[in-house]
């Protein structure tokens, strides 16, 4: 894993981290960590989402034909910021408006 990734995957590991201490959930808890794996998996796909949503319909085209060549995640970061010049503000965004919905629903 090179070193940007690792400060991405680290980064959202810390937001997900915060929102589950914001909920109370125990790091002690059984469930822990299954919730924190869960929630880093909803969040890469509403920041995905998100950022596909940004791209006009022939970026998602050519979007559509770069995954079908199963790009590297370099590459594909690579077409997000020259599409999306405006890529760490949308990433930013997605995140809040992720937050502001799971600390709204309630934790059995």
């Amino acid at each position: 894993m090179d070193d940007k990734k690792k400060v991405d995957t680290t980064a959202l590991e810390k937001f997900v981290e915060e929102l589950l201490n914001k909920k109370g959930l125990d790091k002690n808890s059984e469930d822990y960590q299954t919730r924190k794996q869960v929630l880093l998996e909803e969040l890469s796909e509403a920041i995905d989402s998100t950022l596909v949503n940004s791209l006009k319909d022939s970026d998602v085209q050519e979007l559509n034909n770069l995954l079908d060549k199963n790009p590297t995640d370099e590459e594909l970061q690579k077409f997000f910021r020259q599409k999306l010049p405006n890529m760490d503000e949308i990433v930013a965004k997605a995140m809040l408006e992720f937050a502001r919905g799971y600390l709204a629903v309630k934790i059995d």
